[in-house]
C-alpha cells in the first residue's frame, strides 16, 4: 500500500490492475511427443478507494485456457504449436455497481 495523500489511500488493484494473477500448468510427454495445458486466472481489480470521490467499479474473475503440443523430429529440430486463450474467452468488462 502506498502512503495516503489528502486522505485517499492508493492500493494494488486500483483502476484496472488485478490484485492477484495465478497460473496452473501441467505437461505430458511420451517419446517424441509432449503436450501442455495452462489455466490462467485474473482476479477482480477490486474497488476504487473512496466511493464518495469515485464511482465503484468491479469486474468478475476470469480464467483463460492455453494448450500446446510439440513433436521432437531429432536432437536439433522440433515442431511446436499451440492455442493461447483456446476457448476465446473475452476479457473482463467493467460493470458499474
Amino acid at each position: 500500500m502506498l502512503a495516503a495523500r489528502d486522505g485517499v489511500e492508493e492500493t494494488t488493484g486500483l483502476f484496472g490492475s488485478p490484485e492477484w494473477k495465478d497460473a496452473v500448468r501441467t505437461t505430458w510427454s511420451s517419446g517424441p511427443w509432449s503436450a501442455n495445458w495452462t489455466l490462467r486466472h485474473f482476479m477482480s481489480p477490486g474497488r476504487h478507494v473512496t466511493p464518495k470521490l469515485y464511482d465503484v467499479y468491479e469486474t468478475d474473475h476470469v480464467f483463460y485456457t492455453d494448450l500446446s503440443a510439440a513433436y521432437q523430429l531429432n536432437e536439433r529440430v522440433s515442431l511446436y504449436g499451440g492455442l493461447r486463450n483456446a476457448f476465446d474467452k473475452a476479457p473482463n468488462v467493467l460493470r458499474v455497481q
